[in-house]
């Protein structure tokens, strides 16, 4: 079987459970993947969601210990082109399943579900950065 060469891109910031279930669903729905994670340009960040609380090199050093994932991108573009593609040799592109609306693009993952090579996965349910984030503010005003 051929080993197939899967991204999951992010921000990744605060790495948490529901980022580590994801890659171990990716890894478990295809036992003969390459997991190359992209970790999004600060810049892109600012510009599309927030101002990262880690650097990259925190993301990037933190992200190494996860053992579902073999390769590590930092400042992966926001918009995934087909040169980024063809640079990495992706099979397939993974990401949560709804439209991600950023700025004035409609689907930032339009390009990948046109070639047939998205596939989209759920968030675990109840956590995410923003909701980790919101639970420390929530603790530290009382």
């Amino acid at each position: 079987m051929t080993e197939r060469r899967i991204f999951v891109d992010g921000v990744f910031d605060l790495f948490h459970l529901g980022h580590i279930q994801l890659f171990f669903k990716v890894k478990n729905l295809f036992p003969n993947s390459y997991i190359i994670a992209g970790i999004s340009k600060d810049s892109d960040n600012i510009k599309y969601k927030r101002k990262s609380i880690l650097t990259q090199k925190e993301k990037l050093l933190t992200m190494k210990h996860c053992k579902y994932i073999d390769e590590i991108i930092l400042d992966s573009p926001w918009i995934i082109d087909v040169d980024f593609i063809k640079k990495h040799n992706i099979d397939y592109v993974i990401h949560d399943p709804l439209p991600y609306v950023s700025g004035d693009i409609d689907d930032v993952y339009k390009n990948c579900k046109k070639m047939g090579i998205f596939i989209g996965m759920n968030r675990t349910p109840n956590i995410s950065t923003t909701d980790i984030i919101e639970r420390i503010k929530k603790g530290h005003q009382n």
